[in-house]
């Protein structure tokens, strides 16, 4: 049988009132209290917010895509792949590397690295040059703005990141895959 909920607020609270936050507080403890009492679970989906840049210059690009990395929901093996190559890349973003040398540094199969790197160039973080050759992505690579990064998109051309952007998948979008 359903208790009802203690109830703590003494007076009507007016929104946006210390006495509101109060009361909501009183409520959640109520609601807690009752369900480790009698069992049950809570359920939290906050609203999806849209990917927006978070000051009126975009300086720390490539700290918002770190941030946000979580969004394109790579494997962990993409994950480590994207790891390695941003820490082992020339002065240029490349890192001269074989699948077959990255999956024994891993420990896994060829076949894992294949589909990570797949995953990866889905996104733009990174291509193919040829055979054993990789470029990362330009904002990956250095800080967005540095002087490296200035010297690299001189050296790949202007068109580099517009061919190879990356979009940071919304919540709930197929991109995410």
């Amino acid at each position: 049988m359903a208790q009802p909920a203690p109830a703590y607020a003494s007076s009507p609270a007016r929104e946006g009132s210390a006495s509101a936050d109060s009361s909501a507080g009183a409520r959640l403890l109520g609601t807690l209290e009752r369900i480790s009492r009698q069992g049950g679970s809570v359920l939290y989906s906050p609203q999806p917010k849209p990917y927006h840049f978070t000051g009126a210059r975009h300086l720390n690009l490539s700290q918002e895509l770190q941030s946000q990395l979580w969004r394109f929901r790579l494997t962990a093996t993409a994950r480590d792949v994207l790891d390695h190559l941003t820490v082992t890349h020339d002065e240029d973003g490349t890192v001269t590397v074989t699948q077959t040398a990255l999956a024994a540094y891993f420990g896994c199969s060829q076949t894992k690295v294949q589909r990570a790197l797949r995953q990866l160039a889905r996104h733009h973080f990174v291509w193919k040059v040829r055979n054993g050759r990789y470029q990362l992505n330009p904002l990956y690579a250095y800080r967005f703005s540095s002087r490296k990064h200035a010297a690299l998109l001189a050296r790949l051309g202007e068109t580099t990141l517009t061919t190879h952007r990356i979009v940071i998948p919304l919540p709930g979008s197929k991109d995410a895959r």
